[in-house]
């Protein structure tokens, strides 16, 4: 979540409403149209005009979770034409901004955060959207460690973190720690993943499985291979235990479908 959105939340107030108030970064020019349903592929990336943000192919839950850091899990209130039809939006920033060749971690998320700041404008100001936070009860996963004890290998201490998934069936860590894993999980699941497992440190692993039509149902998917749920038993050492938890929701109060240019 944005710095805005933190303030946002501890106030109770509607996120976009304070948002446009506060905003540092906003934009200049912004284009929407309806996306070719031929275009199967998604993207959101730093490549619009004047290092603007560009997204082909994106549903307005997609530009919600990303502009306010949230899942789709969490946002609440959401027409069905907000998940199904796709747009693609070219913003032109209000400054701006030169891109080195090579940016530094922190400076990549500074520049990034800046475009979804810009991104949160779009929505209200083009799609008229309204929203605000409450926290609700809802299922929720926590990943402990089996009886057994985890069959994580440490991390060899060459490589920074990072974690990455493949295809819906593959997750790859580096260096990676639990909380890392469980927040990747959460993405995996659709549902929040609580970190359980008191395991501090970093590890080096690949979980691999194979999708079941129903991910929220841990069961095997006979013939095809694992589910998720069997494979983090029995190639990590950790399951997943199935409960309730307060997790934050951003409710919608309004939105519309923009009017093309």
């Amino acid at each position: 979540m944005s710095r805005f959105s933190q303030v946002a939340a501890l106030a109770g107030l509607p996120l976009l409403t304070l948002f446009v108030g506060a905003q540092t970064s906003t934009y200049e020019v912004v284009t929407i149209y309806k996306s070719d349903p031929a275009n199967k592929n998604v993207h959101m990336g730093n490549d619009g005009p004047h290092g603007g943000l560009r997204t082909s192919n994106t549903s307005v839950l997609t530009l919600i979770g990303a502009a306010y850091h949230v899942q789709d899990y969490q946002v609440i209130g959401a027409p069905a034409w907000a998940k199904s039809d796709r747009f693609d939006v070219t913003l032109t920033p209000d400054k701006t901004e030169v891109i080195p060749d090579v940016l530094a971690l922190k400076e990549n998320e500074q520049y990034f955060d800046r475009n979804l700041q810009r991104l949160q404008a779009v929505l209200h100001d083009r799609f008229g959207l309204v929203l605000h936070k409450e926290i609700r009860e809802l299922p929720v996963y926590s990943l402990v460690v089996v009886k057994g004890g985890n069959k994580l290998t440490p991390a060899n201490g060459k490589r920074g973190p990072s974690i990455s998934t493949n295809n819906g069936r593959q997750i790859r860590a580096t260096a990676a720690t639990m909380d890392m894993l469980a927040q990747q999980l959460s993405d995996e699941l659709s549902r929040p993943v609580n970190n359980g497992t008191g395991i501090q440190g970093q590890f080096d692993f690949t979980l691999n499985w194979t999708p079941d039509p129903g991910p929220s149902s841990p069961s095997n998917n006979p013939g095809l291979g694992p589910s998720i749920f069997t494979a983090i038993n029995d190639q990590l050492g950790l399951k997943l235990e199935s409960g309730k938890g307060m997790v934050p929701v951003y409710v919608i109060d309004k939105i519309n479908p923009p009017g093309e240019n």
